[in-house]
């Protein structure tokens, strides 16, 4: 009978929490309350006029919803762009772009996962929810609030002006209106301990964020970076001085970071006050299939110019061209690379014969593949730099003699390789794959990169395959690496060892003796075994390896990482550094992180999984390929 009472009170009491509501203070309709906060919540970014035009003001916000427009209130869009990759979460798509605000929201502990280790994105999020939430995001903990949840977290939404006027319950979805007014209202919310309000701690309300800010931009004319000198601090008639804020993709960068053939646009408020750097960073390569003075069509596909006064006459239909778009999708530029002093080069991706006729496969300067008949068998020069001329239907293909430089230092904010001026039009080919493991038929893999993507510092030896030098100063114009950004490498952790063997005989008697080594590997989380003909052991379980790949198969283990550090206390942690036992490390841009639980089991995380759990232990793995010897890899938390 005690039983069933208890049973019974707990029930009730649950049932009283989800009934609970926080009374109205005044008296306003919803679309009056909606309507007031709509203007300013756009014109900071952090609920986009799409959602909320998107039906009706009493629609439901989605988790995903929620979690984009917290980071966004909370000034930390940036993070979220630097924390785009893998999640804890199988229904949140890894490097997608809500990878970021999950990762960030977990960093924050403004939000979690459900209780079946899921986030689902497109559930809805309940009143107390939002409450707990918003309140977490002022600084407030379960420390510093009397009661039980929910009515704890929604009484000190009420206390701090969040949820005036708003009559809902508890377990009640929240509708978009709703969202709305407790977002403007958080804004003004004084974060704990502070003078200040969230928007000015955060930085969203303050003059200092620009980009937030202009919610009608203008836009100025369009520039094409050409031969663009960072110290000129201009590009065009856009003046750079000053440090304006340059962002390309949403992310903030340097105003060396600009790239050849980039569009830059000045961007302001319509008083011409507020202002920041736009790169874009969009192109489309093809044959021009129709051409008149105010648009271009490309593969049968229209694009408008952004300037029709511009001189295209000289471009004609059949022409093969790259054309550099604007923020609009309209043309602000093409390339011609036929015309380019490079455009001549190219890289044999395969070649096939059919009878008598024969064909080229080659991916051009500007980074596209084009097949091309050809006179003869270049069978051999599969996988090769080389020089063509295109005659008639068919293509001249000519072997380029590599100039292999050995080991050279690569300075990235100079432009040179050992001291030599590298051109801004310089095509980098970048060979991914290994040439002896690539099948008759199969494609070689290569890639056309930029000079910002390439590392800064000492090259090894062999790394570099050709560089080519042109012109009246002898630039650096074309070049060729061999996996400079480690495409073809994999990390991977060493979960378990063992060894085959063998009885041989030795005299009189029967001895064991080991033949091979197997490594089970696990790479992105997901598990490996290699085979090693040896007996002598190239790593150890708890080892983290670098291994090369070919068709998903582990070919070979490159080196051995072994830990800088080793179950390590965790001082401090952000996007781009972690602290280790009073020792500060940057993080590597392709950082895995892995959790490692009582069992010995290993699970693919991300860094928000650290900044959450501090208290816990960490082993560090260094970044052998980078120039940088303090650069972390691979982190393993102990769970």
């Amino acid at each position: 009978m005690k039983v069933k009472k208890y049973i019974a009170s707990v029930v009730l009491m649950a049932m009283l929490l989800l009934s609970f509501t926080v009374t109205k203070a005044a008296s306003f309709t919803q679309d009056e309350l909606y309507k007031s906060s709509i203007t300013r919540l756009e014109s900071l970014g952090i609920m986009d006029s799409n959602e909320l035009e998107a039906g009706s003001s009493s629609s439901i916000v989605s988790r995903e919803e929620f979690a984009k427009s917290i980071v966004k209130a909370s000034g930390l869009e940036y993070s979220a762009v630097s924390l785009r990759g893998v999640t804890i979460f199988p229904d949140v798509t890894p490097g997608s772009e809500l990878s970021g605000y999950v990762n960030t929201v977990l960093t924050k502990k403004t939000m979690t996962g459900l209780l079946d280790g899921r986030f689902h994105p497109e559930g809805s999020i309940s009143f107390a929810q939002a409450c707990t939430i918003m309140v977490k995001a002022l600084g407030y903990e379960d420390a510093d609030l009397t009661g039980m949840w929910p009515k704890n977290y929604m009484l000190k939404a009420a206390e701090v002006g969040l949820v005036s006027g708003i009559d809902l319950n508890a377990s009640q979805s929240l509708p978009r209106w709703a969202a709305a007014v407790m977002y403007d209202r958080l804004l003004d919310a004084k974060v704990k301990d502070s003078d200040k309000t969230f928007g000015e701690v955060s930085g969203v309300t303050a003059e200092s964020n620009i980009y937030g800010q202009i919610s009608n931009p203008v836009y100025s004319q369009p520039e094409i970076v050409t031969n663009f000198n960072a110290e000129s601090k201009r590009i065009g008639a856009i003046d750079l001085s000053g440090n304006p804020k340059i962002i390309r993709n949403g992310q903030l960068i340097d105003i060396a970071d600009i790239n050849e053939n980039e569009v830059v646009y000045e961007v302001t408020d319509i008083w011409g006050s507020k202002r920041y750097i736009l790169v874009v960073d969009n192109s489309v390569s093809g044959v021009i299939t129709n051409i008149s003075p105010t648009a271009v069509q490309i593969d049968g596909t229209d694009y408008q110019f952004a300037r029709a006064s511009t001189d295209y006459t000289s471009y004609s239909v059949n022409d093969y061209v790259t054309a550099y778009l604007g923020y609009d999708g309209k043309v602000v530029n093409f390339w011609n690379f036929d015309s380019q002093e490079n455009g001549k080069y190219a890289f044999v991706v395969n070649t096939s014969v059919d009878g008598l006729y024969y064909t080229a496969k080659m991916m051009t300067v500007d980074g596209n593949i084009r097949t091309y008949n050809t006179q003869s068998n270049y069978a051999s020069l599969k996988g090769q730099l080389v020089e063509y001329e295109v005659s008639g239907d068919r293509a001249v293909l000519k072997s380029v003699k590599y100039k292999e430089p050995g080991e050279c230092v690569i300075q990235k904010d100079t432009r040179k390789v050992d001291g030599d001026y590298v051109s801004p039009k310089a095509a980098i080919f970048n060979l991914i794959s290994d040439l002896n493991d690539v099948k008759k038929d199969e494609d070689v893999e290569v890639s056309v990169i930029k000079w910002s993507d390439m590392p800064n510092g000492t090259i090894d030896d062999g790394q570099i395959l050709h560089l080519g030098k042109s012109g009246e100063f002898n630039d650096i114009n074309l070049i060729l690496v061999e996996d400079v950004l480690y495409d073809q490498y994999k990390k991977a952790i060493v979960t378990d060892v063992t060894f085959q063997t063998e009885m041989r005989q030795e005299g009189d008697t029967e001895v064991e003796e080991v033949v091979s080594t197997q490594y089970t590997l696990l790479i992105d989380g997901k598990e490996y075994n290699y085979t090693f003909r040896s007996s002598k052991q190239k790593a150890e379980a708890r080892d983290v390896v670098r291994v090369r790949m070919s068709n998903d198969t582990v070919t070979s283990i490159v080196d051995v990482q072994r830990p800088v550090k080793t179950d390590a206390a965790i001082n401090a942690i952000d996007s781009n550094r972690i602290k280790a036992d009073g020792e500060t490390y940057y993080l590597s841009n392709n950082l895995q992180v892995y959790v490692r639980d009582r069992s010995g089991k290993y699970i693919l995380s991300n860094i928000g999984e650290i900044a959450s759990n501090k208290d816990k232990r960490v082993t560090l793995y260094l970044n052998k390929t980078s120039s940088s010897s303090d650069t972390a890899d691979v982190i393993i938390l102990r769970n």
